[in-house]
């Protein structure tokens, strides 16, 4: 697609998308706005600009095989059926009470407040963002409503002073609430997403002002206690069906300060951290590193009219900034080893880690997140050659915008692995599969596995199993594959969008499709391989040799540290960025730093 008739073509289709939500609320149309959501074929071009239509009222690009297949029924059904717009033109003589006559109401709107010492740096999502932290003047408001109605909206006020009096009346310090100048200090920011949709989820980092904690003498005792812990309060407001009837859902989540490394490690979310590491990288692989506050699908919309070598290299950058953050990481943490040696100070046992030599290498509490920033760094949302860029600008749009189950899916495929060595007269359960780790060897000769990758679902069979084609009645394992099947059509069956099922056997052309999201552990030496997974000690020596010899073709066996081709094992990948002597951490930016590097720095 040329690249200007593309901007002039986004730049048109943003403009419908625009009128046909924002219309009817501005000319007396009566009701919300005009949601759009677009289902197209998979030949299809010009996929940014389809999504530049469908922004303004947070939609979805889709693409499907065919219109008459279960997975555009079920994806139909979920857009229209769980999602829904959540707009209107409210008439000032309106009765309900529970109505806010004073604006038009457009979009489900998320007011985020923070502790006075707790800074947003960055914010990753669907939506827009309406108002900056923090901000004093009325700019970037919403319409003439001012200061007060972000603060809290005309049906909020009396609900909110009611529980502040009960609190009081217990004995519960209010600070005096409602206070409107406690709660400006307390704005964090406020996103807006075209329409409701239980999916959408933001991506938000902060960062403690250390500077504020040092500066300001503390000597209030319930503002010292404030201190300790971390108060981040998410107040969602969206319409119902009816249009009229404002729904508000108020969520508190308190978060212990660290005062140490030790407590904050202790305290990581495990599984929350490579989403949030991801999701950035991600994002610079779409629009670099510019320290952009808000995203919404416009800007990455945009970032699609470079060529296809100005794509690579954002790409390549992107994976520089988390080879970056990886090596910052290890560094920081084998200083504390060494801090903590001197002092005569422990960190405690880790034991936990399978790998022993990475135990010094790396804190234990992140060596899972560790393994899935590597199956993102050489998977399909960061390499440009595995995918289109259609289906790559679909894929990225749904990592960036969905919960975090689903984009931990979307970052390494789940396993399920079941040894076959006889025909048994009744297929086994599903509690008879164990999982293994997603990584080349373990395609053994007798083994089929169930593979969940969020987008696809695999029933791959070894090649003793593989005689006879599955599906064929009397295939003599085709029970076990259907058990495989069912297992994955039963636990995906509420997923969006909906996943496609491939069952393939080894050597089949499309059992690529399946091997190539693996880890190429096969490249590792044969004592490492059997450290990280322990399964290959059963195994006969024959078999082993056997099972590393089927990989001889398929990737580099050098030992060159340039990874370009994304075929290095995690092993390989993590000693190459954790070294020494490594020069990741000068030639890429920490994906938690969201602003430009001080050159001097």
């Amino acid at each position: 697609v040329d690249s200007s008739m593309m901007g002039t073509a986004i730049e048109y289709f943003r403009f419908l998308g625009e009128k046909a939500y924002f219309f009817s609320m501005y000319h007396g149309g009566g009701g919300g706005g005009i949601g759009m959501d677009v289902c197209s074929g998979t030949s299809s071009l010009g996929i940014p600009a389809l999504q530049a239509m469908v922004s303004p009222s947070s939609g979805y690009v889709l693409q499907h095989y065919s219109f008459s297949e279960e997975q555009f029924q079920r994806n139909l059904n979920h857009v229209l059926r769980y999602t829904r717009m959540s707009s209107s033109s409210s008439s000032s003589g309106s009765s309900n009470k529970n109505t806010n006559a004073n604006a038009n109401f457009h979009g489900c709107i998320m007011d985020i407040r923070i502790p006075k010492f707790i800074i947003p740096t960055q914010v990753i999502g669907p939506g827009e963002g309406i108002i900056s932290y923090n901000d004093d003047d009325d700019e970037g408001h919403e319409g003439q409503q001012g200061k007060d109605s972000f603060l809290l909206s005309h049906i909020e006020g009396p609900i909110f002073a009611k529980c502040a009096a009960m609190a009081a009346s217990r004995g519960i310090p209010t600070s005096n609430l409602p206070s409107t100048e406690l709660l400006k200090k307390t704005c964090g920011v406020r996103l807006r997403l075209g329409r409701y949709d239980p999916l959408s989820t933001f991506c938000i980092f902060f960062e403690v002002n250390e500077d504020y904690l040092l500066s300001n003498n503390i000597t209030n005792t319930i503002e010292e206690e404030s201190t300790k812990q971390a108060f981040f309060q998410f107040i969602t407001r969206f319409l119902e069906r009816d249009g009229k009837t404002v729904i508000t859902r108020v969520h508190t989540h308190r978060l212990p300060v660290a005062h140490n490394v030790h407590d904050f490690l202790d305290g990581i979310d495990e599984e929350v951290v490579p989403v949030l590491l991801g999701r950035e990288a991600v994002l610079r692989s779409i629009i670099g590193n510019f320290g952009a506050t808000y995203v919404n699908t416009p800007v990455l919309a945009g970032a699609s009219l470079m060529n296809k070598q100005q794509e690579i290299n954002l790409a390549n950058d992107a994976k520089m900034d988390l080879d970056c953050t990886i090596h910052k990481i290890s560094c920081a943490y084998r200083l504390l080893g060494v801090y903590e040696e001197s002092t005569g100070g422990g960190y405690g046992d880790t034991t936990q880690v399978i790998n022993p030599s990475l135990e010094y290498a790396f804190p234990p509490e992140l060596v899972d997140a560790l393994h899935m920033l590597h199956h993102l760094r050489r998977g399909l949302l960061l390499d440009p050659s595995l995918l289109s860029a259609e289906d790559r600008a679909i894929l990225r749009d749904l990592f960036l915008r969905l919960p975090m189950e689903d984009c931990l899916c979307m970052m390494a495929p789940s396993l399920l692995s079941i040894r076959v060595d006889f025909i048994a007269p009744t297929p086994p359960g599903i509690e008879a599969f164990e999982h293994v780790p997603p990584e080349t060897l373990v395609l053994w000769d007798n083994v089929i596995i169930a593979g969940d990758h969020h987008d696809s679902l695999f029933v791959w069979s070894g090649r003793a199993l593989n005689q006879q084609k599955s599906g064929v009645v009397g295939s003599p394992f085709e029970n076990i594959r259907q058990v495989c099947t069912n297992y994955l059509l039963e636990q995906t069956k509420h997923r969006f969008p909906c996943p496609r099922l491939y069952v393939v056997g080894e050597g089949d052309s499309m059992a690529r499709r399946f091997t190539s999201r693996l880890s190429p552990t096969h490249l590792d030496p044969p004592e490492q391989q059997i450290a990280h997974f322990t399964n290959l000690n059963t195994l006969m020596e024959d078999e082993l040799m056997h099972l590393r010899n089927k990989f001889y073709y398929f990737g580099s066996h050098s030992n060159n540290g340039d990874d370009q081709n994304n075929n290095s094992s995690f092993r390989r990948w993590f000693w190459n960025v954790a070294s020494a002597s490594s020069k990741v951490s000068l030639e890429g930016v920490s994906l938690c730093q969201h602003s430009m590097p001080d050159p001097f720095l």
